[in-house]
């Protein structure tokens, strides 16, 4: 990505596929860090490399983990996910549209 964007302005992404839409704001050795806009989708199991920090935006999203503990993220919660711990997402609110910061380090 270069220059100006906005995380909350939606009007150019394409909604047809049905899939989260995840952006790389950037990406190198050291940290990865991605908007994701998601409406309704739930994921597959993750067991990450690196460990994991994300922001919930907008909307209202369910994290589960591999014991059956999930925790209720609404907009601002925040949480550290350490790597290798087994989770997914496993509830997105449709409207409004889940927008999330993760940070991957």
């Amino acid at each position: 990505m270069q220059g100006k964007d906005n995380i909350f302005d939606l009007s150019a992404l394409d909604f047809s596929s049905n899939k989260e839409i995840v952006r790389n704001i950037i990406d190198n050795q050291n940290v990865k860090i991605e908007t994701i806009v998601s409406y309704g989708q739930i994921t597959d199991w993750y067991c990450q490399q690196k460990d994991e920090w994300i922001v919930l935006l907008q909307g209202v999203a369910d994290i589960e983990y591999e014991n059956g503990k999930k925790q209720r993220l609404s907009a601002g919660d925040f949480l550290n996910i350490p790597a290798q711990k087994k989770h997914r997402v496993s509830y997105t609110s449709l409207e409004p549209k889940c927008i999330w910061i993760a940070v991957f380090y």
